[in-house]
């Protein structure tokens, strides 16, 4: 078993006001098809537009935003409504 914690995982902070913690990919355990990421944006802060071959599943706890995935973009946030 391999137990992934952000206390000891490799952290990206960038200048757009994100903070990411890579938990589960293929640099950090056996997955290869898959990246799990914390990732902490500060109010007023985004996640630039990116890609890459692994999958990404998107939880938001808290706050809310704009997401972009291809050419369709929605407000996300923690509960259905917002």
């Amino acid at each position: 078993m391999h137990v992934l914690k952000k206390e000891t995982a490799p952290r990206y902070v960038r200048s757009e006001g994100t903070t990411s913690y890579l938990l589960a990919s293929p640099q950090t355990s056996n997955a290869e098809h898959l990246t799990t990421t914390m990732a902490v944006i500060q109010p007023g802060g985004e996640q630039r537009i990116h890609s890459h071959r692994p999958e990404q599943v998107y939880f938001i706890l808290e706050g809310c935003g704009l997401m972009t995935v291809a050419s369709e973009t929605q407000r996300v946030g923690p509960r259905s409504e917002e």
